[in-house]
This record gives C-alpha cells, sequence and structure tokens, in this order.
C-alpha cells in the first residue's frame, strides 16, 4: 500500500508449519502493533485499497478483530482468530503444525 506505519510493539512470534497443494511449508510470522498515518481512511467494511497481484485481486478493508469477524474472512493460520481478538501483555512465540510436517530426507 505504500504507506509510512509506526510499528509498536511485538504481539508474537509465530512458526507456523503447513502444507499447500502438496508441499510442505515453514512460515514465519512476526505480528506487531502499528499506528497508520494521520487521514488515512479508517472506515469499517468498506474497502480503503484494491491491488492486483497476478490472477488474484486483493481487496484491504478495516474491520473489528473479532473471532467471528476474523473467521468470516477466513484467517489463517485458524488459532490466530482467536489470539489477535485477545492480545497478550508480552510477546507469545508460538509453534502451530497445522498437519504433521514431513521435512524432506537430507
Amino acid at each position: 500500500m505504500g504507506l509510512a506505519v509506526e510499528v509498536g510493539r511485538l504481539f508474537f512470534v509465530i512458526e507456523n508449519f503447513f502444507v499447500y497443494r502438496g508441499r510442505d511449508y515453514h512460515e514465519l510470522l512476526f505480528i506487531h502493533q502499528m499506528t497508520l498515518p494521520a487521514g488515512f481512511p479508517r472506515t469499517r467494511d468498506q474497502t480503503v485499497h484494491l491491488l492486483r497481484e497476478g490472477n488474484n485481486e486483493l481487496e484491504f478493508r478495516w474491520l473489528m478483530a473479532n473471532e467471528d469477524n476474523l473467521s468470516r474472512i477466513g484467517l489463517l493460520p485458524a488459532f490466530l482468530r482467536r489470539q489477535i481478538a485477545a492480545l497478550p501483555s508480552g510477546t507469545e512465540h508460538i509453534v502451530w503444525r497445522e498437519k504433521p510436517f514431513v521435512s524432506p530426507a537430507s
């Protein structure tokens, strides 16, 4: 979106192991608090930015960070829906395995 934001406190460091289209993935997520620039649109449930990436159209909109809304939009990994709705007071390190992860033979 090309915005200069203020990066705040680190809430989560997540190691997410999952299978997508038959391949094993190990994703690292760093979830921070951020402050948007003054004047950036914050209207709930309305699109504030559209972006086309390949064959995908990405739509950016604000919504309340509760478990129902995060479930409705299909936020993954799914366990984050509850975590984001009730942010921790410190930083949490989470290792999540959606399915058994099979590492390649060495």
